[in-house]
């Protein structure tokens, strides 16, 4: 059973490291392929005036 992972390939190898298969959740570089949406519903869920700052910090003013 492989890992729900972003640099998991078809083939069960990784795209990200020179390994011969998957080394699952305790990778260093795994990473849930939903960590993007969650982080749009999180920020979805601050307050507007917590959404109007982020951005201007960190996106060049625009929100994502």
């Amino acid at each position: 059973m492989l890992p729900d992972c972003a640099g998991l390939l078809v083939s069960g190898k990784c795209k990200l490291l020179r390994v011969s298969s998957c080394m699952g959740a305790r990778c260093s570089y795994y990473q849930e392929t939903n960590t993007l949406e969650k982080m749009m519903q999180r920020l979805r869920s601050l307050d507007e005036d917590t959404q109007e700052r982020i951005p201007q910090k960190n996106y060049g003013g625009c929100r994502p």
